[in-house]
């Protein structure tokens, strides 16, 4: 991980790489007494006779958390972090760049993404690249345009690649200004740089990173240092606040599918159409994996990722949805289920091998003020709150659905702990005992006393699936095995869903008192008693709630139970926010909410858990 080198305060250096040591700009005329005081403004506590201090006392700590040098108060040069990556996906326009620098998406022009205008210089050279997933470069199937423009983004010149079969390309800009960069293919880009493409200085091919710029004008105002940090933590703070998730070394893996799944216990059950199932898959601590569809040129999307230590499944370390899984300590092995949906027969899995900081920090430096940064977030939940159809491409959460609480997270820095949240997860826990995956099974990872004594913040979003025991059928196929009914106000039992209320808010009343407590009201329930039944428990408990059914404070949202709304505008509402709401797209419905959904909840869900 690289540092910044120094940071300039008027005519003091203070550098962080070496040791603390204190500079003086030479060609300034700056008296003895004047560096004295600077000095001492620092905080150091032995004078060298020349112009070098080493750092020790008060300076040393100044280092490890910069709460002294923000005692300066003083403007301070602007401070850059920059990626090698210069290709910012995130600012991509869908189609193809012209000759005369417009963006064009007509006909196959659609199927092409143009980048942003990037800076360059004069007499440098910089390179276009693809990465496949084996981690090898594309040299087929891609085309590439690109347009120069002065420094006011006139244009200068365009070039046009027409073929197929590119390696990299090299582009050395005759004067100081933009570029933009367009790639696809008039099939559709089999390689687009929506993936893995890299736009760098110099002609080498380095490995692929995130794009990634930050710049800090004025420490004073612009960081807060948490003094419980330590140097690296410190430093890392006016740093560049990102890492760099190359691969260490790819792996290819072919997969032999068994029709069935296996969950994250480890049970396997064989048959059907909709899942199939991998071998044992050996693996190391902070392996990356993903499975590669060749076919549709995509990731697939797990069902389940189990995890096995010395043959034993280990639940709370598999996982429940995703296009990818790092591996944690003590697993040894893997076995992964993957939806049909995808053409598993043409798949590949990929471990990629260790990643290097794979948690990508956040853009966002932590703020005064900002009482959601850093902490600790137990999020309760089933798939309105675990999955979606896109996995987050940077941020501290890379490689988790784009859903809710991830994005909440990557966006205030949050310790975001989600064993409690997961497909086909129910509050109540069935009498019989034929159903775990229950936030009162005591012997699941994600039993509710299992929450965090020093969880900040905790969330319960459940009730989707509860109903779906009560009657028998899940409208999102899951899992209804074990009867729970409604029940009353007063119960006190797990096996209904107001006893399973009420039991786990006393507890938290009890053991979690001033954790800051919300209750979601899910908006996949559909049905007016389940629906009053949240809020009332809610009310009698004393939690404050959001209720994703629309108020006047908060949008309907998909499968809302709000008889004020009509079944026209609920069926609006669907239409957007449904990850295939005919079947059009996957093969399959699937009334979940997409990965747009979840962007647009995430501000208000966010801002009330601001509130709480």
């Amino acid at each position: 991980m690289s540092y910044v080198n120094k940071i300039q305060v008027e005519n003091i250096y203070y550098d962080l790489k070496d040791e603390g040591a204190i500079r003086f700009d030479e060609s300034q005329s700056l008296t003895s007494s004047q560096k004295e005081q600077a000095r001492s403004n620092i905080g150091a506590t032995n004078v060298a006779i020349d112009d070098t201090l080493t750092v020790a006392g008060s300076a040393a700590d100044a280092k490890a958390t910069g709460d002294e040098i923000a005692d300066l108060k003083s403007a301070f040069t602007t401070v850059v972090s920059q990626s090698t990556q210069l290709l910012d996906k995130s600012e991509a326009d869908t189609g193809a760049i012209q000759s005369n620098g417009t963006v064009s998406t007509e006909g196959a022009w659609a199927n092409y993404k143009t980048s942003d205008y990037i800076a360059v210089e004069s007499g440098k050279s910089y390179t276009f690249y693809i990465i496949k997933p084996d981690g090898e470069l594309a040299v087929e199937n891609y085309r590439l345009m690109y347009v120069l423009f002065d420094s006011s983004k006139s244009v200068l010149s365009s070039t046009y690649f027409n073929t197929d079969y590119l390696n990299k390309t090299v582009i050395t800009p005759a004067q100081d200004g933009y570029i933009r960069v367009s790639t696809g293919n008039h099939s559709g880009s089999q390689y687009a740089f929506t993936t893995m493409a890299m736009f760098v200085e110099g002609t080498s091919i380095v490995p692929y990173q995130e794009y990634y710029h930050i710049e800090t004008e004025k420490l004073a105002n612009t960081i807060h240092f948490n003094t419980t940090q330590n140097t690296e933590a410190g430093n890392a703070a006016v740093d560049k606040m990102a890492s760099d998730s190359s691969h260490t070394g790819t792996v290819a893996i072919e997969p032999e599918w068994t029709a069935g799944y296996c969950n994250k216990s480890g049970t396997i059950t064989t048959g059907g159409a909709d899942y199939k199932y991998s071998q044992l898959i050996d693996v190391s601590e902070g392996d990356y994996v993903q499975c590669y569809d060749s076919t549709n040129a995509e990731y697939c999307n797990f069902r389940f990722v189990t995890a096995y230590s010395n043959g034993a499944a280990v639940s709370a370390k598999g996982q429940e949805g995703g296009y990818s899984y790092t591996v944690p300590s003590g697993i040894d092995q893997i076995r992964l289920t993957g939806q049909t949906v995808a053409d598993l027969a043409n798949s590949t899995i990929y471990n990629r091998g260790t990643i290097a900081d794979k948690k990508v920090k956040s853009q966002y430096l932590p703020s005064i003020g900002n009482v959601l940064y850093n902490k600790k977030w137990a999020v309760c939940g089933d798939s309105f709150t675990a999955y979606t159809n896109k996995v987050l491409e940077s941020g501290d959460y890379i490689g988790s659905m784009a859903t809710y609480p991830f994005l909440i997270g990557n966006r205030n820095q949050m310790d975001i702990v989600d064993t409690f949240a997961s497909s086909g997860r129910t509050l109540a826990y069935p009498s019989d005992g034929t159903f775990s995956n229950s936030l009162c099974c005591s012997t699941d990872a994600g039993y509710y006393q299992n929450i965090p004594a020093d969880a900040d913040y905790i969330t319960i979003m459940l009730g989707i699936n509860d109903y779906g025991h009560s009657v028998g059928e899940s409208q999102d196929g899951e899992s209804t095995t074990g009867e729970i009914t409604l029940g009353t106000i007063d119960d006190a039992t797990t096996a209904t869903y107001y006893g399973a209320w009420n039991v786990v808010l006393g507890w938290l009343r009890a053991n979690r008192p001033f954790a800051h407590v919300g209750i979601i009201v899910s908006n996949g329930i559909g049905v007016q008693t389940w629906v009053d039944a949240i809020i009332a428990v809610a009310k009698k408990w004393g939690y404050p709630i959001i209720n994703l059914n629309g108020d006047e404070h908060t949008p309907t949202m998909i499968r809302a139970y709000n008889p004020d709304v009509p079944a026209a505008v609920k069926a609006t509402i669907a239409a957007s926010q449904a990850i295939d709401i005919d079947g059009t797209e996957t093969g399959s419905i699937n009334t979940h909410p997409n990965w747009q959904t979840h962007e647009y909840e995430s501000v208000f869900i966010e801002n009330w858990l601001r509130s709480l």
